[in-house]
């Protein structure tokens, strides 16, 4: 999961063209956002669309987004043109307290890619699948608008990583943070010197496979309710009762009184809510070829 603030509107489209540029483009990504990274200083650019599905359409929807966006994803990853698409669920919040149950994360270091909707998803869809007819397009796109609704999207750029290597893992957290008004820099700092060398133990203990941090690039604005997001990676949810941060503590600063940190960090951000996430399946360099 770049301070530069950038506010790009997309142009509207018919109701049509809308659902493709959802469903089948690159604007469609942390779970695991930020576990394909590129190979060289790019920024990495997180795309996120938080989706809600019509009450007993949570399946009809991935099914659709196996049958028919998996196909996209994986041409555009074997393009080059993203890093990878991951397809999340909700565990918590749930109900009527989620204001969505589904996430599509794209990675990309291209932000025209995930911005630009000049070529039509109609023409990328019948390019992949010649033998469909224009009909049968039209009836997927009625297929995705009456199994869902897109919430809002966001794209993230990416600050920090323990492990970029790492295979995606079943579960993830993601805290998203307010940082307090001319401390940015220093909980960026807090997140990178402090916290991470104890998430890295905490890594070595085996409760998690990797963290990240990233930034909210846009929509942007001053009134934004959090500006940043850290994740933690995990395959067993226990890592829930015993995340093990003491122990970590100890290990990563053994001769230094941590509670000046702590303090520090408190008075650097708030954290506006915490969400955890299932891995429902993905697409990236770990289990497709280009």
């Amino acid at each position: 999961m770049p301070t530069k603030k950038v506010f790009m509107l997309l142009l509207k489209k018919s109701k049509t063209t809308a659902f493709f540029l959802i469903c089948f483009l690159s604007a469609f990504l942390l779970s695991c956002g930020v576990k394909a990274q590129s190979g060289n200083d790019k920024p990495v650019y997180i795309a996120v669309n938080y989706i809600r599905t019509q009450p007993g359409k949570f399946r009809d929807y991935l099914d659709l987004l196996k049958n028919y966006s998996r196909k996209v994803w994986e041409y555009n990853f074997k393009q080059g043109k993203s890093l990878g698409t991951y397809v999340n669920s909700m565990i918590l919040p749930s109900g009527s307290s989620a204001d969505y149950d589904i996430t599509v994360i794209t990675v990309s270091t291209d932000l025209k890619f995930l911005l630009d909707d000049s070529l039509s998803a109609q023409m990328m869809l019948k390019k992949l699948n010649p033998e469909y007819s224009d009909s049968y397009i039209q009836s997927i796109g009625d297929q995705f608008l009456h199994v869902r609704s897109l919430v809002k999207r966001e794209i993230f750029t990416a600050l920090a990583e323990i492990n970029p290597t790492a295979p995606p893992t079943k579960y993830y957290t993601t805290d998203y943070m307010k940082a307090t008004t001319g401390k940015e820099d220093d909980y960026v700092k807090l997140e990178k010197e402090v916290w991470m060398p104890i998430h890295k133990e905490r890594i070595k203990l085996g409760v998690l496979t990797d963290w990240a941090l990233a930034q909210k690039y846009m929509p942007y604005s001053s009134k934004d309710p959090y500006d940043y997001a850290t994740f933690n990676f995990f395959n067993d949810i226990n890592f829930l009762q015993d995340s093990k941060y003491t122990e970590a503590i100890k290990k990563a600063f053994p001769n230094v009184d941590i509670n000046k940190s702590l303090d520090s960090t408190n008075a650097s951000r708030t954290i506006v809510k915490e969400e955890l996430w299932k891995l429902e399946f993905y697409i990236d360099a770990t289990n497709t070829k280009k």
